[in-house]
């Protein structure tokens, strides 16, 4: 996770939201999450890609944004 806010720290902007907070238990609820950790990209406040598990490598984000945008 470090890395990945290394890596695009110019690009996006990396949120860690602790699910058990009444903010994360809204987010949880709102986005449909169902495991973590789950990575969720919001292109102009929308969310646009999801994945569950695995941290995303750099590369899938870049895509992402520039494929969205």
């Amino acid at each position: 996770m470090s890395r990945l806010e290394t890596n695009l720290s110019n690009e996006i902007r990396v949120l860690r939201v602790d699910v058990k907070s009444s903010v994360g238990k809204h987010i949880w609820n709102e986005y449909n999450v169902r495991s973590v950790p789950t990575f969720i990209l919001f292109i102009n406040q929308k969310p646009v890609w999801r994945t569950v598990s695995n941290v995303p490598n750099s590369k899938i984000i870049r895509e992402k944004i520039a494929n969205d945008t």
